[in-house]
């Protein structure tokens, strides 16, 4: 609080310009004593409000999650939270700094928002939640794609229909002009015949007349 809330390598309480409110150490083999010695002196001198030990793989520390807080809210000393136990048991300290409660169950530490009523997803539990939505925008695409190929189906089945129409409409009309075709033929031999039968009795009363004359 009170500073940009950006991602850093190291906070610099000389380039921020105050402390930062909430600390948290995991601890291991070659830090448990420093973390609730050295680091913890050092945190309350600079006035790191809330200090926070954690021992993941137990063994270290007991409890294994400890709560500090600035006592009187002034730098200089810590003293410990209490920690009380959440409806199922598991061991929950409040957190004044972040708003929330550290719990310490099913061995690994969850943040629950008392405002929400529901823990702070994880990494995993984040990404996974993302992956969901990222799937579910998937299946409403996929959704609305086999949508429009249903339609384009139907558009083409209607194209085909009206292609067929338009075929067999086309072999009526092929044979109407075969029908025409043949018709026009025997027309133009029916022509020809009276021609030539035109052309003979011209030619028989050419013949007539010449007799007559002689």
């Amino acid at each position: 609080r009170g500073v940009p809330n950006r991602l850093r390598d190291w906070y610099k309480v000389w380039e921020e310009g105050k402390p930062p409110d909430f600390a948290l150490e995991v601890s291991s083999a070659e830090s448990a004593a420093d973390n609730l010695g050295r680091n913890m002196e050092t945190y309350a001198r600079i006035g790191i409000r809330e200090y926070c030990v954690y021992d993941p793989m137990g063994g270290l520390h007991s409890p294994r999650l400890q709560l500090f807080r600035l006592a009187g809210g002034a730098a200089g000393v810590y003293e410990r939270v209490r920690a009380g136990a959440d409806p199922d048991g598991s061991l929950a300290v409040p957190s004044e700094a972040l708003g929330l409660e550290l719990r310490f169950e099913d061995d690994r530490l969850r943040l629950w928002d008392p405002a929400t009523q529901q823990y702070l997803l994880e990494h995993a539990e984040e990404r996974a939640g993302r992956l969901e939505e990222r799937a579910g925008r998937m299946r409403e695409r996929s959704g609305r794609l086999e949508e429009r190929a249903g339609r384009m189906r139907e558009r083409s089945g209607r194209l085909r229909e009206r292609s067929g129409r338009l075929e067999e409409r086309s072999g009526r009309l092929r044979e109407r002009s075969g029908r025409l075709e043949e018709r026009a033929g025997r027309l133009e031999e029916r022509a020809g015949r009276i021609a030539a039968e035109q052309r003979v009795r011209e030619l028989e009363l050419k013949v007539a007349a010449i007799k007559e004359r002689l």
